[in-house]
């Protein structure tokens, strides 16, 4: 995946000092399956998770800006780790994610056209998500993350509080074999 193959050292580094814990390599027939494992591990809705879909050459698309959590704003984006600095602020999510404002988002977005093009499909149903609103919050997720998947979803009420629709964006595509139309990249942690 384009897209994700890009930035995936963005996310090794981000969470490089993962343990071992994050590295199983637990494999899925069917996304049924997955669903079921991340919401009994995480506790993680099938309803919040999507994926990149490879439809319609969405991956060809390149993303402006690609973190851990991203932020579109009426076709502008933003990562968290742009909204910290614009914060000047640097500490954990949980201490993080209360201070962030809506200015904060806007002062650190950039215009996007790919956010308009992107296809995110819900895991679950297959169900295209509507691009339309006006802001979206995506955590970038993997059940190799171990322990720390949910560091920044965990936090989520306070970007709902701001308006923000929050999803989950699966980058386990080489562990379901069952979907097709997704990026087959391996997600390794060191």
């Amino acid at each position: 995946m384009k897209i994700i193959s890009k930035h995936i050292i963005l996310l090794l580094i981000i969470f490089g000092n993962l343990n071992s814990y994050g590295q199983k390599n637990t494999e899925f027939n069917t996304t049924k399956e997955y669903l079921e494992y991340v919401y009994k591990k995480f506790k993680i809705p099938s309803s919040e998770i999507y994926y990149l879909s490879t439809k319609n050459d969405s991956l060809n698309i390149k993303l402006e800006k690609y973190g851990i959590v991203v932020f579109i704003t009426d076709n502008n984006i933003s990562t968290v780790q742009e909204v910290a600095e614009e914060l000047k602020s640097q500490c954990s999510p949980k201490y993080l994610l209360p201070k962030i404002t809506n200015d904060a988002i806007i002062k650190a977005s950039s215009p996007s056209e790919a956010s308009k093009k992107i296809i995110l499909k819900n895991l679950n149903d297959g169900k295209q998500l509507n691009l339309e609103n006006n802001k979206l919050a995506i955590y970038t997720f993997s059940h190799r993350f171990g322990n720390n998947a949910k560091l920044f979803y965990n936090e989520k009420n306070e970007l709902e509080k701001l308006g923000y629709k929050t999803i989950v964006l699966s980058i386990d595509g080489a562990y379901i074999k069952e979907l097709n139309d997704i990026d087959k990249t391996p997600v390794y942690i060191q």
